[in-house]
């Protein structure tokens, strides 16, 4: 359905939903319901990458791949360790996966000296060696996104994202967060 709002309409944006990642049991490994929902989410990014880059599915868009960017974020992330039931708790960090034709790849953050952090300084409810403290704001990934993929200016940006250029934000050179907690800022992603 986004694939024919972008092909088929003047939209430059659009949003979808996935839900049921709030598996608190029985999530399963490397099959199982998360597998299954991470396969989905796999198969919607191919099926866009195909849609996008390839003429015999729609002529109009065809070599278009390296002008689409895809963004997933959850509103709250999960634990990395699995619970006594076989799930995952909410959490503080979360993953985003950021796709598309201009999008420099790779896998940021995840290193210990990255912000990979457990124990106490990525404790929640009291219980450690489970949590992530979050290293990237995700204000920041879609901040870059917003500027350098769709063109936005700096007043236009700080319109659509309040507070992006206050340099108390550390949303563009990362600093410490309000809360001290480190942040990167930017990650160079186009």
């Amino acid at each position: 359905m986004a694939a024919q709002l972008l092909a088929n309409t003047d939209a430059v944006i659009v949003g979808t939903q996935m839900s049921s990642f709030d598996t608190h049991n029985n999530q399963g490994g490397l099959t199982g319901s998360h597998a299954n929902l991470l396969a989905r989410l796999g198969w919607s990014f191919y099926a866009l990458r195909r849609f996008f880059s390839t003429p015999a599915y729609h002529q109009k868009n065809a070599n278009l791949w390296s002008d689409v960017v895809v963004v997933t974020l959850s509103e709250f992330g999960r634990t990395t360790v699995q619970n006594g039931s076989n799930g995952t708790d909410h959490a503080e960090a979360s993953v985003m996966l950021v796709g598309g034709g201009a999008v420099r790849g790779g896998v940021f953050q995840c290193g210990p000296d990255q912000g990979w952090v457990t124990g106490p300084e990525g404790s929640m409810f009291q219980v450690s060696g489970r949590y992530l403290r979050r290293s990237v704001d995700y204000r920041s990934v879609l901040g870059e996104l917003i500027r350098d993929h769709l063109g936005a200016s700096a007043a236009q940006l700080a319109t659509i994202i309040p507070g992006y250029a206050q340099p108390a934000e550390r949303l563009a050179a990362g600093g410490a967060a309000p809360d001290g907690t480190p942040i990167v800022g930017e990650l160079g992603l186009i």
